[in-house]
């Protein structure tokens, strides 16, 4: 798979998991799961986010980061549709928001960087939700 076909991947797991109805996340959440198993998105994904960490510019969709971010806002939504039910939320997507953190601070090993990429989840300069909006519809 080449860079390209990688990033583009990406960018289609991330919309999914972005999606508003629980079907689509959930789908999202199989195709993620599966996208990691991928070394040369792993490889996109690694190199995207040591190029924000270099250049401190504007944070592409494929990056660490930003993937962290989708999946944490997945979680919330998951749980908060959860509430009222007796079962309680599905754990697929908990499971993925632990493995993109194992997965991002497995890079360090990957890519020989030394660079958390856990710690930028939470971080300030991520883009807003309107800029990864119009970017995911640029794209697409």
């Amino acid at each position: 798979m080449q860079a390209e076909q990688a990033q583009q991947a990406v960018v289609a797991v991330i919309a999914q998991l972005r999606d508003d109805r629980a079907k689509q996340r959930k789908e999202g959440i199989r195709a993620a799961a599966a996208m990691f198993d991928n070394p040369d998105i792993l490889r996109v994904l690694d190199s995207n986010t040591l190029a924000l960490r270099a250049s401190e510019k504007e944070i592409t969709i494929a990056s660490w980061p930003v993937l962290g971010e989708v999946v944490k806002k997945c979680v919330a939504l998951e749980l908060a549709q959860a509430v009222g039910k007796k079962r309680g939320m599905d754990a697929g997507a908990s499971k993925l928001f632990k493995r993109v953190v194992e997965l991002a601070e497995a890079s360090e090993r990957r890519t020989g960087a030394h660079c958390f990429h856990s710690r930028l989840l939470g971080a300030p300069s991520l883009p807003t939700e309107r800029a990864v909006q119009k970017s995911l519809y640029i794209r697409m």
